[in-house]
């Protein structure tokens, strides 16, 4: 039998039994629909327990996947199930998260927090309600990792399409758009799970689609910072750039101009990240804006950005000058970024159109862009505008602006530094261990 036909026998099967459970056709459409959830008192079973019986594990034996026997750790929370599927490169382990019917949201949260987050857990996981699948993998961009969905699929139209076939549901009842290709969707799932597509994704094409996607994003990203910092990219034409509104002192250099720029760029886009964590509140840097007012006789820099660095972020609340209204809601950051670290800083001064436009287009606007500015995008356009402008002036040779890919770091440093820490740690334990327990513990370490 086929992959797809042991699938739809899985999802005939699944209706049918649904149709047991419920007398009525409208539970079993509002159940469809995703407008219903299961109770104990529906089924006379737990719901996550009958979910994973009567259709997650079927389906998974329908493509083929091994799942190893009873719960996959020892640990005090475990995922639901383990995949281990073996290939030409070695063994690849997937966990996967369960939940009843219309609760993906809920297990695609408890598989990246619960299991993926943690370093005991393999990379790679499954989420799932029956209805729902969704494929994860974390990937490492240089210091952090990110779970990304690499592959949607949902029985849903299926599931209704062979219900109205199977006469449990009337031809009257339709879910919204065309009738469904059933055996076109059972075979594009296949092309997900079954385990000599599923494993190849997995270790292959899904960390590629993650390189790609991480470098269109700081692409995109870079084009808008280059053009609002210097005026320089290549699709993008604002009215001003913040170099040319930038108003230094008499013996500022055009580098020291530049490193300003980028300076004020990031501490911004740190303050994004302050948001973002709840540091401060959501918008307090647009919120800045909107209380400047044209009114005021000073620059919205000289009024309110500059204070906020150097008086407010540099220094513990008791030693302020400035008090009450929103300065009492930004916390002292004993660290360097908010020092002045340029020949007379403190005089440099922006005018508003710039300045106003990096918080709009930067700092905000990478929502507009749907891109999520984390620390390793910023790092890289740190890094493209510092060879941008060593290049500008030739001085990259001399600013040793030459950067490794994360990729290769994060390879350097699993032979170099991992497997030096691991013997720290075992030396560490093996010190309070006799001979023979502290071979054995050698040995399998």
């Amino acid at each position: 039998m086929t992959t797809v036909a042991s699938l739809r026998d899985v999802l005939t099967d699944f209706i049918e039994e649904l149709d047991n459970q419920f007398e009525d056709p409208h539970d079993i459409e509002q159940i469809l629909k995703g407008h219903r959830k299961l109770t104990r008192r529906d089924l006379g079973a737990e719901p996550e327990s009958w979910t994973e019986d009567i259709l997650i594990y079927p389906v998974l034996e329908a493509v083929g996947l091994h799942k190893t026997p009873g719960r996959p750790t020892s640990q005090r929370k475990t995922p639901d199930f383990k995949l281990r599927e073996e290939f030409d490169g070695g063994t690849l382990e997937i966990v996967g998260e369960n939940k009843p019917l219309n609760n993906i949201e809920q297990a695609e949260f408890e598989l990246v927090d619960d299991y993926l987050s943690n370093i005991s857990f393999p990379n790679d996981g499954i989420a799932t309600d029956g209805f729902d699948w969704v494929v994860y993998r974390t990937e490492q961009g240089g210091d952090f990792f990110e779970h990304s969905d690499v592959r949607r699929h949902s029985f849903r139209r299926v599931l209704w399409q062979l219900a109205r076939d199977e006469g449990i549901l009337s031809r009257q009842q339709s879910l919204p758009g065309n009738e469904v290709d059933i055996e076109k969707e059972l075979e594009s799932f296949a092309l997900t799970f079954k385990p000599n597509h599923l494993v190849p994704l997995l270790t292959k094409t899904a960390p590629l689609e993650f390189r790609d996607r991480r470098q269109k994003d700081v692409d995109d990203f870079y084009e808008v910072y280059i053009e609002v910092l210097f005026g320089e990219s290549d699709e993008l034409d604002y009215d001003t750039c913040l170099r040319n509104d930038i108003v230094a002192p008499d013996s500022a250099t055009k580098k020291e101009k530049d490193i300003f720029a980028v300076t004020l760029a990031n501490r911004l886009l740190f303050i994004r990240f302050l948001e973002e964590r709840g540091v401060l509140s959501e918008g307090f840097l647009s919120d800045r804006v909107d209380d400047y007012g044209d009114s005021i006789p000073t620059t919205l820099y000289e009024a309110t950005i500059n204070p906020l660095f150097y008086e407010l972020f540099n220094k513990p609340r008791d030693q302020r000058d400035l008090h009450g209204d929103w300065y009492d809601d930004v916390p002292y950051l004993n660290g360097g970024l908010f020092r002045q670290n340029l020949p007379n800083e403190d005089q440099y001064d922006v005018r508003n159109p710039s300045m106003i436009l990096v918080i709009d287009k930067v700092i905000e606007g990478n929502h507009e862009m749907d891109i999520e500015v984390d620390p390793a995008i910023l790092g890289s356009v740190f890094e493209m505008t510092i060879n941008h402008i060593s290049e500008s002036e030739n001085r990259q040779k001399e600013t040793g602006a030459y950067y490794t890919p994360n990729d290769v770091t994060h390879l350097i440093n699993s032979q170099a530094v991992n497997g030096q820490i691991k013997e720290t740690i075992i030396d560490a334990f093996s010190e309070s261990l006799d001979d023979q327990v502290e071979s054995t513990f050698r040995s399998e370490a």
